[in-house]
């Protein structure tokens, strides 16, 4: 799935929200640190506004438009990428890799994220 997510992102695709800005991968194995996952959690529920453990098209979309560049048709395909279960919604986990991802397109880290996760 990361794969797609760079490939279903515009060339140009930068992430916009000054949230990210105090978020960083660690540089050994390219995930969140303990404290980084804390405040991507904080926020996966706050964008839970119906306390469901997951999020619908509609609060990812929203997501996706408040943080990056990207149209809503490129939120919503990257929505139908990252709900690999196809039960229309994220849940923390695939949230998880979609912050990791972010995160590491905005450092310039990308590649080095692929390569490492892809094993």
């Amino acid at each position: 799935a990361p794969v797609r997510l760079i490939a279903a992102a515009p060339r140009s695709m930068r992430v916009t929200s000054k949230l990210f800005n105090i978020l960083h991968l660690d540089p050994r194995q390219l995930l969140l640190t303990a404290r980084s996952v804390k405040l991507i959690h904080e926020l996966f529920c706050m964008l839970d506004v119906e306390d469901k453990g997951h999020l619908d098209d509609l609060a990812f979309v929203g997501f996706m438009l408040g943080s990056t560049n990207m149209t809503e048709a490129e939120a919503y395909k990257v929505f139908d990428i990252f709900d690999v279960d196809s039960n229309g919604s994220i849940e923390f986990d695939e949230f998880y890799l979609i912050a990791c991802i972010l995160i590491a397109c905005k450092d310039g880290q990308q590649k080095q994220f692929l390569l490492h996760h892809s094993r």
